[in-house]
């Protein structure tokens, strides 16, 4: 039997096939169905009610030879060889894998409308232009607060009880400072940051004052509690880069995806107020042959169709790569 997992931390998703047939996404009684849609890290141990990797593929096995293929990332894959360190009648092997998809790029175009310049008004040669933000302004400020939102920081900083709670509620990494870590009972309540596998247990950074007391807290927390999580010293920099590389930039681009599709509702809302325009102009023309209604009108024109063709090429660009997880052509 032959168990192929394709992993994109992005979504985050993992899609199943076995004996070369996908698994149903919507079979609930499939295999990883309850995880598919977590980290990776976050599900191959077990957590909770969770029985971990190892137990989901002994029962998927069942006595008989499993070959287990995964597909991603190889810092991912190098996690996954942990997990399954010492299973019997489980092979793995490793396939890098990535599925081809650009939300960063898609952001990218959706900033540069705001700044467009669209023609409002045309006199023989001479034409009047005004970036389309002044002539459509709630849609200019409904793009504006995506791409705000698009700038959350990954890394959320834990230095109180009050920090630790904000980011009970949130994604992404956390560095935990001296100034919440007063013991060695301060871990425990660190758990809640993983709770529902919200985040892998390493995505968390404590940082401690000196090496001796990051290592002490670190055997304590291992030994004692059962805790994966980093220790580092605050003259200890290099941790930051290895969190970024695996966590924080799919993370952004989960980010990115998200805005991207909430700039495709607002393509839907402007091709309805386009159609509405172009039905004004025409009752408009029917009756004046020129006023100065019709060349407002044809300006905010001119504005729509900017937006609504640059969003069409953002939704081009988003549909033509594999980014949902019924569409992955391995």
């Amino acid at each position: 039997m032959q168990a192929d997992l394709y992993y994109n931390p992005a979504g985050p998703w993992t899609q199943v096939m076995i004996d070369g047939s996908p698994v149903n996404p919507n079979d609930v009684y499939g295999f990883l169905y309850p995880v598919r849609r977590y980290l990776l890290q976050a599900w191959l141990l077990p957590s909770g009610s969770w029985p971990g990797l190892r137990t989901q593929l002994e029962e998927l096995a069942r006595g008989e030879a499993l070959e287990t293929v995964f597909h991603g990332r190889d810092l991912d894959y190098q996690d996954i060889a942990e997990c399954l360190e010492g299973m019997e009648g489980i092979t793995l092997a490793f396939e890098p894998w990535r599925i081809e998809s650009d939300p960063v790029k898609a952001l990218g175009l959706i900033r540069g409308l705001l700044d467009e310049q669209v023609v409002v008004e045309r006199s023989g040669d001479q034409e009047k232009s005004r970036p389309w933000s002044e002539l459509f302004p709630r849609q200019a400020g409904e793009l504006s607060a995506l791409l705000n939102q698009e700038e959350t920081d990954w890394l959320q900083i834990v230095d109180s009880e009050r920090a630790l709670r904000q980011a009970q509620r949130l994604h992404g990494c956390c560095l935990v400072t001296g100034g919440y870590l007063t013991s060695y009972e301060r871990l425990q309540d660190l758990r809640a940051l993983t709770r529902s596998m919200r985040r892998a247990e390493d995505m968390i950074v404590c940082q401690l004052d000196s090496p001796d007391a990051a290592r002490d807290y670190s055997d304590y927390a291992r030994n004692t509690l059962g805790l994966r999580m980093r220790f580092v010293s605050s003259q200890d920099g290099s941790w930051k880069e290895a969190l970024l590389e695996k966590y924080g930039r799919s993370f952004r681009e989960q980010q990115s995806q998200a805005v991207c599709d909430q700039c495709m509702r607002i393509l839907e809302a402007c091709m309805e107020q386009k159609a509405e325009l172009n039905a004004r102009l025409r009752e408009l023309r029917r009756h004046e042959e020129d006023s100065e209604d019709i060349r407002r009108l044809e300006g905010a024109q001119a504005g729509l169709r900017v937006l609504t063709h640059r969003l069409a090429d953002i939704r081009e660009l988003l549909e033509s790569a594999n980014t949902d997880i019924q569409e992955v052509r391995p």
